[in-house]
């Protein structure tokens, strides 16, 4: 979404009607926490009909606050105690996962904490202190961590995860330790009891973090709650510690002026496994990254709520309560955040104070650490409309829309995916991009790929009279090569991990492709046209460079930058001499692999004027890609009425960009390059290839005297054979069929003529050097295209016969590890750049758009909540711009108007390959208890395993799966001690309904009836 803010021509006056009235005393502010409960089990988010404990003093604060219903925090209870204090996730803080011992990662003095932030703003006058539990440190010596790592001035309370006895426990008061053996609930409460009733006239700051109702269960004391009598089941005895924590809230909040009072409500995480409710499943309970382990309930009140009462589906966390909380207290939280102390809080007054809609919000939650599986660990986000992405440390991805799957069982990707929930699916990514400590926007591994264009579908020119009207199309069809829905050029996605680079991409360049013909005279269509590659293809992040050169296949090299592929400078045919001719597509011979035919020279007359043709439907470049580098502006004209493309007129005035990457990671420059390797000073030049035709000049064989009967040296390394040729391997004398460059052995490299690098050339046989570039200051080795002083291309074109580097680069089918997303195109276009202009009483709106999408247009006067009006509901991209003309721009006198366009949709277009379209790596994609699938299909199940018998440890495989008697699951893995998961074919004629699934460990079997539903 953009707003555009049109002033029209008249004059517009703001007058400051009074000096802002002096600050009264800040409100106090009361923080609650209940340990392990989730928004299943509170009164006012749990399911309908789901059974619930009565909670009606907490609950009771909705009428003096907000209920927020999309609340979310971590799978455990440290790493989110650590975000609330902190306003930072657990990839900041370190602390992953609940804390266990010494060992386990703890709360750092490095932190800058909410006491701390307080007492950089002693005028405010707040007296803090914490109550109940601490469980961010533990060990010798962390008795009195909250005061001096978390700086609370006062502290009453335990330090553990959990209390073995509610009735018998160490509390902690300011360092020093007693016996206690009230209830600890009621020890809570009564603590911040007195200290409030202490405090005077002056502000107070309590953070009162209850124990309850985390386990052990058992029924509190009678006089907390009504569950007397009630048979001693975990769920009843989690509902009555809930019930009791209520009761002495409930205490507390009498205790306080609720006017006076800002009060803040929430659960710290999911509800355990053992107790959750409906709509959710143990599986995806307390532990994990499912909303059923981190949607929580949370209720702001108090005064700084205007209009109470209400309910905000607001998609927040619990570390927004940092900023939130400052800013209740009048602190400016930009001015007192450290500088290097990033924040992931964002404060929810404005949704308090009722204002103008904010940016969307996103809620990120994240578990990693000790005793983490990677099929366990991971992070989770979560959009406004209820759609959450997870993926997974092991390479999984799930995504779903909660609106529809609230326990998250029909996982969304895979091949059927729509496009709205592609785009969506694609916004989740990038905000999950935001949420990591690694900043790659520096590393052009990352950061170089094109991008920008790709909010346009690919476009060829099928003939020359096409290309002559300019009449580009979309969809076409010939040979190998059928696009019969439109599709995206370049890339779609860029992800990255520690060690690799992703992109996805159609394959499809986005300069307009073709025409292609077989002969000169543009007579013979070439065979087949180019289609979308869907493909995956990743790179090195820290390239290694051998002693031992590998040599290129047969097929890509690498990328070029707007996806397309890079070709080596063979055509994959050679000389046979046995057969005196040419191997060819077409005459069934098999060359010998010693001549072999320079694609240049031997398929140019194929190439478009971009200089690439097709593999198939492979669109890929030989040689350097004259229209990728006018997109990039690396001295490159282009004539678009002849689609000609010609190198500009005069030395070059810059270096040229990065056009690509081989597969050993190593950057492809264009042609120009510094003059001297490592001097960014020296001025531009074209780079001097390192290979001379075998003319007899510079000391090279005369090929015209000799005839083919010897190998260039470089060559004889290649091929591991002896530069001086049996006769049966010779080539064919130079004449007109086979002229001096018809095979790449026609070239002698000039290092191995006792010329110098550096000083005679600038290339090495490899086509790359070691230099200093725009993007690598301080240096390294780096491919470039060359070219001839004319602009033609010249030998080897891009890399040379071998790698400089170790390829280890390449395609994949899927992507089996974490990923961050840097940049996404195609359909997931963002950032709209948007002008207007103003014209008699008229306001033209124009914005980038996608191509295919359309758009609705609305107008406000205030930019305020409820106040736009839709000017045009449906405003379709022409290409990848939209324009619409509000005509009514100065009615009614109007001075000022806002302008927002939003996207609602995009057409149908051929999303293969897109992201979303695969499962990154083969995750579950539904569940069990609870999961379906359809005949004839695939589907993998992660199952989620009875209590009883008691469960085998983690480390140990079901020895067999079965589903519905008789299908066998594959690919069987254990990713916690909780579930299993099994892969199964349902055949077309299977059963129907809910059916059993059986798992058998080499001990215990598990049966579980009507566990999972095989529809029709």
């Amino acid at each position: 979404m953009n707003a555009i803010c049109h002033r029209l021509p008249a004059l517009l006056l703001c007058c400051l009607l009074g000096a802002a009235a002096a600050r009264a005393q800040p409100a106090n502010l009361l923080l609650i926490i209940a340990d392990d409960l989730g928004a299943d089990s509170f009164p006012l988010t749990a399911a309908a009909g789901a059974p619930a404990p009565p909670m009606p003093n907490l609950s009771a604060l909705k009428n003096s606050g907000v209920l927020f219903t999309s609340a979310y925090a971590h799978p455990t209870c440290s790493p989110t105690r650590a975000s609330i204090l902190t306003g930072r996730h657990p990839f900041r803080t370190g602390i992953g996962n609940a804390l266990t011992g010494a060992a386990s990662p703890q709360l750092q003095a490095s932190e800058f904490t909410l006491p701390e932030a307080f007492a950089a703003n002693p005028a405010r006058g707040y007296a803090l202190a914490m109550f109940g539990k601490w469980h961010l440190n533990a060990g010798a010596g962390s008795n009195d961590t909250p005061r001096t790592i978390g700086g609370w001035p006062h502290f009453s309370g335990t330090l553990t995860g959990a209390l073995a006895d509610y009735s018998s426990f160490t509390k902690i008061t300011n360092g020093a330790t007693s016996a206690v053996t009230t209830y600890a609930t009621t020890d809570t409460a009564d603590d911040v009891i007195a200290w409030i009733g202490a405090q005077g006239a002056g502000p107070w700051f309590a953070w009162a973090a209850f124990n309850a109702p985390h386990s052990p269960f058992a029924f509190p004391p009678d006089h907390l709650h009504s569950y007397d009598g009630a048979a001693a089941t975990n769920r009843n005895m989690y509902e009555a510690m809930c019930e009791a924590l209520d009761t002495e809230a409930g205490r507390i909040l009498a205790a306080v002026s609720l006017a006076e009072t800002n009060v803040i409500f929430l659960g710290d995480n999911g509800t355990p496994q053992n107790v959750i409710q409906t709509p959710y499943t143990s599986g995806h309970a307390k532990g994990t990254i499912y909303s059923g382990g981190v949607r929580v309930p949370m209720i702001i009140a108090g005064p700084a709520v205007a209009a109470p009462g209400r309910v905000s589906a607001e998609v927040v966390h619990a570390a927004d309560l940092y900023a939130t909380i400052l800013e209740l207290a009048g602190i400016s939280v930009g001015a007192t955040q450290p500088a290097g102390q990033a924040l992931d809080s964002r404060s929810l007054l404005p949704i308090l104070q009722n204002s103008a809609a904010t940016t969307a919000r996103t809620a990120f939650s994240q578990q990693f650490g000790e005793g983490l599986a990677d099929s366990a660990a991971g992070r989770g986000v979560t959009d406004a409309e209820g759609n959450r992405l997870l993926v997974f440390n092991d390479g999984r991805e799930e995504f779903y829309a909660t609106a529809a799957d609230a326990n998250e069982g029909s996982n969304l990707l895979g091949a059927s995916i729509t496009p709205a929930a592609q785009s969506a699916y694609m916004g989740l990514r990038l905000a999950l991009a935001s949420h990591q400590e690694e900043d790659c926007s520096a590393d052009p591994r990352v950061s170089s790929w094109l991008v920008e264009d790709s909010a346009r579908y690919a476009r060829i020119y099928p003939t020359t009279a096409a290309e002559a009207a300019g009449a580009a199309v979309t969809t076409w069809s010939r040979g190998q090569g059928v696009q019969s829905q439109p599709t995206y050029a370049g890339v779609s996605q860029v992800e990255y991990s520690a060690d690799w680079v992703y992109l996805r991409a159609t394959g499809l360049a986005g300069h307009v492709m073709g025409p292609w013909y077989l002969n000169e005279a543009k007579t013979q269509l070439f065979p087949n046209y180019p289609a979308n590659q869907a493909l995956i293809y990743r790179i090195p992040r820290a390239p290694v460079i051998p002693g031992t050169k590998t040599s290129t296949g047969l097929g890509a090299t690498g990328r070029m930058v707007n996806g397309v592929a890079i070709f080596d400078s063979r055509d994959a045919f050679s000389y046979s001499t046995a057969n005196a001719t040419d191997a060819t597509p077409v005459n069934g011979i098999t060359g010998d692999g010693v001549w072999n035919r320079d694609g240049y020279h031997n398929e140019g007359v194929t190439f478009d004027p971009a200089l690439a043709h097709q593999a198939g439907s492979h669109y890929h470049y030989h040689a350097h890609p004259a229209g990728l580098r006018h997109q990039l502006g690396d001295h490159v004209d282009y004539d678009a009425a002849a689609n000609r493309y010609t190198e500009s007129a005069g030395p070059p005035a810059r270096h040229s960009p990065i056009l690509g990457w081989a597969a050993d990671g190593l950057p492809v420059y264009g042609p120009y390059g510094y003059a001297s390797a490592l001097d960014p000073q020296s001025g531009v030049r074209r780079m001097l290839s390192g290979f001379v035709p075998r003319d007899g000049a510079n000391g090279t064989t005369n090929l015209a005297a000799t005839g083919r009967t010897t190998l260039p040296a470089w060559a004889a390394r290649v091929q591991n054979r002896s530069a001086s040729l049996p006769a049966n391997r010779y080539g064919p004398a130079l004449g007109p069929a086979y002229l001096l460059g018809h095979y790449i052995e026609d070239y002698d490299y000039l290092g191995d003529l006792g010329f110098t690098q550096g000083a005679d050339f600038d290339l090495n046989e490899q086509n790359a050097r070691w230099c200093v570039t725009p993007e690598f200051p301080a240096g390294t080795w780096a491919y470039f295209t060359t070219i001839l002083a004319d602009g033609a291309p010249a030998f080897p074109y891009t890399t040379g016969r071998q790698y400089y580097g170790s390829p280890t680069g390449g395609a994949v089918t899927s992507i089996t590890e974490s990923t961050t997303t840097a940049a996404a195109g195609g359909p997931y276009q963002g950032g709209m750049n948007a002008d207007a202009s103003f014209q008699n009483g008229s306001a033209t709106l124009g914005w980038t758009a996608v191509e295919g999408g359309a758009y609705r247009v609305e107008a406000s006067e205030s930019m305020a909540p409820g106040t736009w009006t839709t000017l045009a509901a449906n405003v379709t991209a022409a290409g990848d711009v939209a324009s619409h003309t509000d005509t009514q721009a100065t009615a009614n006198g109007r001075v000022r108007r806002f302008y927002r366009a939003v996207r609602t949709g995009v057409g149908a277009y051929d999303s293969r390959g897109f992201p979303g379209t695969t499962g990154g790596g083969g995750g579950a994609n539904s569940v069990a208890p609870g999961g379906s699938a359809a005949r004839g299909g695939t589907v993998t199940v992660l199952i989620t395993l009875p209590t009883t018998p008691p469960l085998p440890p983690a480390a140990v495989v079901p020895a067999s799966i079965t589903l519905a008697g008789s299908i066998s699951g594959t690919a069987i893995s254990r990713p916690s001690q909780a579930t299993a998961q099994a892969t199964f074919a349902i055949p077309a004629d299977a059963p129907a309904g809910a059916q059993t699934i059986v798992v058998v460990f080499s001990g215990p079997t598990y049966t579980m009836t009507g566990a999972f539903t095989i529809n029709p």
